[in-house]
C-alpha cells in the first residue's frame, strides 16, 4: 500500500490501543513513524533504479523483522517518554502495527518478500492496487472524528477496522468471480491469474472489476472482468517474455533489466520499430502507458544493443 495507507493503518491501531498507550504522546508520534519504517528502503533509491527494484519490499519487509522494528520504536517510545511507557506492551503494539504494514503491501499485486533473506521469492494475495481510494477515505474520516469528536475516536476506529474488513472480503469475492467466469469462459487456458485493474482512473476507483490474464502456451490474453453485470472486456493478447525467449539472456544482463524481470510476476514483451518492449500484465495491458513501469531495449539488426530505460511520458512507442 502507499504510505498514506500505512500511516492512516498505524493510527487506526494506536486509536484501539490501551488508554495507557492512547494517551501518550510519546506514543502517537513514535507510531506514525513505525507504521512506515519497513519503507525505509526507499532510500535504496539513491543507489539506482537497480538497487531499488531489487532491495525494495525485501528484508525491510520480512516477517522476521516485524519484533525487531517493534523494539526500535519501543526503545524511542520509552526514553521520549522519560521512561514512563510500559516497554513491552509498547513493543507488542508497535509490532502489531508493522505486521499490519507487511500485510498490507502483501495483499496488493507488487507483492513482497515475506520471508527474506531465507528466500527472495515475492509473495502476493494480487487483491488490491498499491493505492487504495477505498481503503483511504475511511482512514481519512477516523482523523476527522478524532480531531473534532475526539470522544468517539476509539468507537470510530473498530467501525472503521470492521468496515475495511468488509470492504476486503468484498474485493475477494469479486476477485474469485471473475476468475470463474473466465474459467468457465476460456476454459483451455493453462493457468488463470487476476490483479487489480488499473490502467485508468476510471477502473482503478472501481473495485467491481479485475483483471484476469489466461494463459495458454507462451500468450497471455488479458480481460477486464466485472462479475456484477457478467460483463467480460478483452484488452488484448501479450507475448510472456521467459528463460525460453531468445532475448531473455540478453536482457537480463543489464542490471536494471534483471532486477526488474526477477521481480516480475507476468513479463510480457513487443517490439515495435527498433526497440523491444517489456512490461509487467500485473499493472497493465497497454504498452502505451508510460505509467505501467514498461522497459524499453534499443535493437540493431534484431539484437539488444545497449541499456534498458524506463518508458517516459515524452517517449513514443516506435
Amino acid at each position: 500500500m502507499d504510505n498514506i495507507a500505512h500511516t492512516l493503518s498505524g493510527l487506526a491501531v494506536r486509536d484501539v490501543s490501551p488508554k495507557s498507550l492512547f494517551r501518550s504522546r510519546p506514543f502517537f508520534w513514535v507510531a506514525l513513524v513505525v507504521a512506515n519504517i519497513p519503507d525505509i528502503d526507499i532510500f535504496a533509491w539513491f543507489r539506482g533504479q537497480e538497487f531499488y527494484f531489487n532491495v525494495h519490499r525485501g528484508i525491510t519487509h520480512s516477517v522476521f523483522l516485524i519484533p525487531f522494528w517493534g523494539v526500535l520504536g519501543a526503545v524511542a517510545a520509552y526514553y521520549l517518554s522519560k521512561k514512563s511507557l510500559p516497554f513491552l506492551k509498547t513493543w507488542l503494539w508497535y509490532s502489531i502495527i508493522v505486521a499490519l504494514h507487511i500485510f498490507l503491501d502483501w495483499i496488493t499485486s507488487y507483492g513482497t518478500e515475506l520471508f527474506a533473506p531465507l528466500t527472495n521469492k515475492t509473495y502476493s494475495a494480487h487483491l488490491f492496487p498499491i493505492l487504495d481510494i477505498w481503503v483511504i477515505l475511511p482512514m481519512l474520516a477516523l482523523v476527522v472524528v478524532g480531531r473534532y469528536f475526539s470522544e468517539y475516536r476509539r468507537q470510530a476506529a473498530l467501525v472503521v477496522i470492521a468496515l475495511l474488513f468488509v470492504y476486503t472480503g468484498f474485493r475477494i469475492t469479486i476477485k474469485f468471480n471473475a476468475e470463474r467466469m473466465i474459467r468457465r469462459e476460456r476454459a483451455e487456458a493453462d493457468w488463470i491469474m487476476s490483479f487489480a485493474d488499473t490502467p485508468s482512473w476510471r477502473t482503478w476507483i472501481n473495485p467491481s472489476t479485475y483483471r484476469v490474464v489466461a494463459v495458454k502456451g507462451d500468450s497471455a490474453f488479458s480481460y477486464a472482468v466485472a462479475p456484477i453485470g457478467s460483463k467480460i472486456a478483452e484488452q488484448g493478447r501479450f507475448d510472456l517474455f521467459d528463460s525460453t525467449d531468445s532475448y531473455w539472456n540478453s536482457a537480463i544482463e543489464y542490471e536494471l533489466g534483471y532486477a526488474f524481470l526477477r521481480r516480475s510476476n507476468l513479463p510480457i514483451r513487443m517490439f515495435r520499430g527498433d526497440s523491444l518492449f517489456v512490461s509487467d500484465l500485473r499493472y497493465t495491458a497497454d504498452f502505451d502507458n508510460w505509467g505501467s513501469l514498461t522497459l524499453c531495449y534499443p535493437l540493431e539488426n534484431g539484437e539488444i544493443t545497449g541499456a534498458p530505460e524506463f518508458l517516459r511520458p515524452e517517449m513514443e512507442l516506435r
